[in-house]
C-alpha cells in the first residue's frame, strides 16, 4: 500500500508516471460524478463513499483483491485535498486498519511540489516547476503488532518530516 499526502489533483498522474508498478486508487465515490474526472479515474479501483462510514470500510476490505506482484494499492489517507497545503491534515484511521489486517507492507510518499504546480484553488493555473516525489522508509506490519494508531502516526511523522525537510 502507497500512502501520500494530497495536495493537488496533479498527485495521481505523478505517482502514475514516477512508480513503475501497476496502481490502483483509492477515490472518493464523488468524482465519478464528473466528466473530466472520470476520463482520468478510469483506473480507479475502489470508489470510497465519504457519507457512510460502513460503505468505507467495505471499500476498504476489497483492496487486497488488487494486491498481486507489480502493483500496488495508493490510498491518501487525508481523505482529500483540503487547501491546507504544505501542511497535511490528520489521516484517517480506516487504510492503515487493513494495512495491519492484511499484513500488507506500507510505502510512505511524499510529495513536496505538486501543489506549487497545480494548485488547489481554481484562479489558479499549472505552473512549470520540479516535481519531486520521495519514497520514504517503508512499514512493516509485524512491526506494529496490530497497534494501527502507531502505524498511522509513523506514516504521518515520515510524510511530515519530508515536507518540513522539501519546504522551499
Amino acid at each position: 500500500m502507497i500512502v501520500a499526502n494530497h495536495f493537488s489533483y496533479l498527485d495521481i498522474p505523478i505517482l502514475a508516471a514516477a512508480l513503475p508498478l501497476r496502481l490502483h486508487y483509492v477515490a472518493k465515490a464523488e468524482l465519478l460524478r464528473f466528466p473530466f474526472f472520470r476520463h482520468f479515474f478510469r483506473t480507479m479501483d475502489i470508489a470510497i463513499p465519504r457519507t457512510s462510514p460502513q460503505g468505507s470500510m467495505k471499500a476498504y476490505r476489497r483492496v487486497e483483491e488488487f494486491w498481486k506482484p507489480g502493483s500496488a494499492v495508493v490510498v491518501f489517507p487525508e481523505g482529500g485535498i483540503l487547501g491546507q497545503a504544505p501542511a497535511m491534515t490528520a489521516f484517517r484511521p480506516a487504510p492503515f486498519a487493513v494495512a495491519l489486517q492484511q499484513g500488507a507492507t506500507i510505502l510512505p510518499v511524499s510529495l513536496p511540489d505538486t501543489w506549487k504546480i497545480l494548485p488547489e484553488c481554481p484562479r489558479h493555473f499549472m505552473r512549470p516547476g520540479p516535481c519531486r516525489v520521495n519514497l520514504l522508509e517503508p512499514q512493516f506490519p509485524e512491526t506494529f503488532h496490530g497497534d494501527e494508531k502507531a502505524l498511522k502516526n509513523k506514516c504521518y511523522e515520515l510524510i511530515h518530516h519530508d515536507l518540513l525537510a522539501h519546504e522551499s
